[in-house]
């Protein structure tokens, strides 16, 4: 189970600046899965292919935020140190990231004109 995204974070998704469709989360889910078959060094720069274990992570995490209601990310991309970033990108200048590290961790980073930078480490625990 992971744990619940900062109060912070989701009001920027619920806000009045919300993202208008576009993307759907079967999309995102499709993109994920689609990167699995990455290998080291897959852009000529040494970047590192994500592990199966964030695969799985990523894709869990967004199943939860499409269950809250979470809109789908305007982007998903493999970042160059083996992680899975799910992006939202908004017309007021508001971005969140959402950066799976690891099986059970990933990084949450909300940029908005009206605030400072906010960072959060989302974690995931087995269910009891």
């Amino acid at each position: 189970m992971w744990s619940p995204l900062p109060p912070e974070v989701l009001s920027r998704f619920r806000g009045p600046s919300r993202l208008d469709g576009g993307r759907s989360w079967d999309q995102t889910a499709r993109e994920i899965d689609g990167y699995r078959s990455l290998t080291d060094d897959y852009d000529g720069q040494g970047s590192k292919a994500p592990a199966a274990g964030v695969f799985e992570a990523a894709a869990e995490l967004a199943r939860v935020m499409m269950r809250d209601g979470v809109p789908a990310p305007t982007c998903v991309v493999p970042g160059p140190n083996g992680s899975v970033n799910l992006e939202w990108d908004y017309p007021d200048r508001v971005s969140v990231s959402v950066e799976v590290t690891g099986p059970d961790e990933a990084d949450v980073f909300l940029l908005a004109p009206d605030r400072e930078p906010g960072y959060w480490v989302l974690n995931q625990t087995a269910a009891v």
